[in-house]
């Protein structure tokens, strides 16, 4: 009997006591409470992302179906940016050429209004040796004897005449630079006013 007790415990191990025994168990079954535990949660977790992908998954082919729509889409709006540069760079070409032909008519103005100005200082020294004469000549008619007092009132009309006409010339002159200043003060403003145009169609096309 001792020998098969020997035997056993060579071949099972040494007998614990039945306190010993359930003590080792305790802990195992925890363990396995713990483990089963984890594997729920995990299953649970996976289960969760599954139904959170389903929905992508059953939106994909409706969306790889949209590919071609959107690379269609994308070539038009490629074409229509293409077109808008090319329309935006022919605008700016004429607006260019607006601006060259301004400058243009502002230069042809400003040669007109030099021309005027040298007739208006020719006029001007007409004019003042005009009224250098008539001075001459007065001085010499009130030198006369007055035997040529008849002669003398003939000439001073004449002087009176020509001093009329002195008075209306500078009157006349008086108006043509009255009539530059304005016309210069025009011609400024509607260069100006298109200077300013064409920089607003600039900056409203960028």
């Amino acid at each position: 009997m001792n020998l098969l007790r020997s035997m056993g415990q060579l071949l099972l191990g040494p007998r614990e006591a039945p306190e010993q025994v359930q003590a080792r168990r305790v802990p195992d079954a925890v363990a396995v409470a713990t483990a089963i535990t984890e594997i729920a949660e995990r299953l649970h977790e996976d289960e969760r992302e599954r139904e959170n992908i389903m929905p992508l998954l059953q939106r994909l082919p409706e969306s790889l179906q949209a590919l071609p729509e959107i690379a269609r889409q994308q070539a038009k709006l490629g074409e229509a940016i293409a077109i808008s540069l090319v329309q935006s760079r022919q605008r700016d070409q004429s607006i260019e050429s607006i601006l060259e032909r301004i400058a243009q008519g502002v230069g042809q103005q400003t040669d007109t209004f030099g021309l005027v100005q040298q007739q208006l200082d020719l006029n001007h020294q007409a004019a003042q040796r005009i009224a250098e004469a008539v001075a001459t000549l007065a001085q010499g008619v009130g030198d006369l004897s007055s035997g040529q007092r008849r002669n003398s009132d003939s000439l001073v009309g004449l002087l009176d005449r020509m001093r009329d006409r002195d008075e209306t010339i500078g009157k006349i002159q008086g108006r043509l630079h009255v009539w530059l200043v304005f016309s210069t003060a025009v011609a400024c403003g509607s260069m100006i006013a298109c200077l300013l145009l064409a920089w607003a169609l600039i900056r409203a096309l960028t």
